[in-house]
């Protein structure tokens, strides 16, 4: 593919990913809509082959990050399969479903399995972990209007040595924001 071809790409630190993204949802399963429209996805589009079709599409034009749910096998071995098919590694940006219950914003995350979860999603090549809206969501405190832990969390990701909002190379920022529902950045 000639560089006047190439998709366009920006730069997250030391990390170069497509400016489009390709979501997982209707690869995995997800249609959030109804059960019918999910059954018909995995039915099509969820095996290792119909996925790396669907993949290799976007990574011969240019488009190489992939988000979603990678722990996935099915999911992972069709990122491997196009992969191998054209050359090009994937960019792959995590959305893990960290554990999480009623009492996080009191008691905070489960540390253990979160680490666990952490060091599978390092395994598989993660080049930026973004938490999964489940999650997010339960760390938010709609009375007080602020997310509680995901300091936390993101310090965790961190840690870990896995870009989170932020990059291995230290060349990011080091503190969170978060924005209210007009856009505004929350304070600490």
């Amino acid at each position: 593919m000639s560089d006047q071809n190439k998709f366009p790409r920006t730069q997250v630190g030391t990390e170069s990913f497509s400016r489009m993204i390709i979501g997982t949802n209707w690869l995995l399963g997800f249609s959030h809509q109804t059960m019918a429209k999910d059954s018909l996805i995995k039915e099509r589009n969820h095996n290792r082959k119909s996925i790396a079709d669907i993949l290799e599409v976007f990574f011969n034009n240019g488009v190489d990050t992939v988000l979603g749910n990678v722990d996935n096998i099915v999911l992972y071995e069709g990122i491997m399969d196009v992969q191998d098919r054209t050359g090009i590694k994937a960019k792959i940006i995590a959305t893990p479903w960290f554990e999480n219950n009623p009492n996080i914003l009191k008691n905070g995350f489960d540390t253990k399995r979160n680490n666990e979860i952490l060091d599978e999603h390092k395994k598989l090549g993660v080049s930026l972990c973004m938490p999964h809206m489940s999650v997010t969501d339960n760390v938010i405190d709609k009375c007080m209007r602020e997310h509680r832990q995901m300091h936390t969390l993101c310090k965790m990701i961190r840690d870990f040595e896995i870009n989170a909002l932020g990059l291995r190379d230290n060349t990011f920022p080091k503190d969170e924001y978060f924005c209210d529902t007009f856009g505004n950045i929350l304070e600490w």
